[in-house]
């Protein structure tokens, strides 16, 4: 039996579907303005994409500490001419940008039933932020979950793993216009009713599209303030609805780096650097 608890998935999930949406999402043109006036959703990716300094946070269900999390981007370069190796992060001058990575990872021990489990998110995208690879594995052992999308081949693998026991499948996209194969696949490992909840057969079934963009949140950014002990910090504001009744902030600083994310159900992320709750 699989071993990841369902409330741990449900965080862990939840935590992967947000963070799909913010990367994904390519926002219509806005004036930016003052404290608390509209900007561009695209500024404050960007600036959250080529950011110097990696976010550390740590990981709070209302009062209770869970885990920490670190959140971390590349800006990769294209190869010198008569080079045969890959794209690599870029080091000093900067030759030409052929895409971006982000780097999501971290652990949650959950003291009710004493496991840690471990997550590790990485994403690719192009210049226009356009997904080329997605990755996601879950490990709380001795089980595991992984999965991959690649936008190129069209194919996405999924793999969960308790022990001995191991499932694995490759499935194309075009498979997946209708994901109920899939859904009857990961019925075991994972509980289908936390599959439908945070949308994956959706999501699946638009990966096919050619724009590989699956549905997103209608993101709206802002520009206000933060309150940091006795003062306060001018930051960017990312708000969104999730599933109509809920929402999601992410609080994001001048340097593009992650200072907050509140998530529904009283889950929260707190950059160690301020230690604000």
């Amino acid at each position: 039996m699989f071993k990841i608890k369902e409330h741990t998935l449900l965080v862990l999930i939840t935590l992967f579907w947000v963070v799909m949406n913010v990367l994904l999402w390519r926002a219509e043109t806005q004036a930016p303005g003052q404290a608390g006036a509209a900007i561009p959703v695209a500024t404050v990716w960007h600036k959250m994409l080529e950011a110097q300094d990696a976010s550390s946070l740590d990981i709070y269900y209302h009062a209770q500490r869970l885990g920490v999390c670190r959140w971390g981007t590349r800006v990769l370069a294209v190869p010198p001419a008569g080079s045969a190796g890959a794209e690599t992060e870029l080091e000093g001058m900067v030759r030409k940008v052929s895409g971006y990575r982000v780097d999501f990872d971290g652990s949650l021990l959950l003291k009710d039933v004493a496991i840690s489990t471990m997550f590790f998110f990485h994403l690719n995208c192009d210049t226009n932020h356009a997904w080329r690879e997605i990755s996601l594995r879950l490990q709380a052992r001795p089980s595991s979950v992984e999965i991959r999308a690649d936008a190129t081949k069209e194919t996405l693998w999924f793999k969960a793993g308790d022990g001995d026991q191991t499932t694995e499948r490759t499935y194309r996209f075009s498979e997946l216009q209708n994901p109920q194969e899939l859904m009857n696949d990961l019925a075991g490992p994972l509980p289908a009713t936390l599959l439908t909840a945070f949308g994956l057969p959706q999501f699946l079934t638009t990966t096919n599209s050619a724009s590989h963009q699956p549905p997103a949140l209608d993101w709206h950014a802002s520009q206000t303030t933060l309150p940091v002990g006795k003062t306060s910090l001018r930051v960017y504001q990312l708000r969104a609805r999730v599933m109509e009744n809920y929402e999601v902030l992410v609080y994001v600083g001048k340097a593009g780096e992650v200072l907050r994310v509140e998530l529904p159900g009283g889950v929260r992320m707190v950059n160690t650097a301020i230690g604000i709750l």
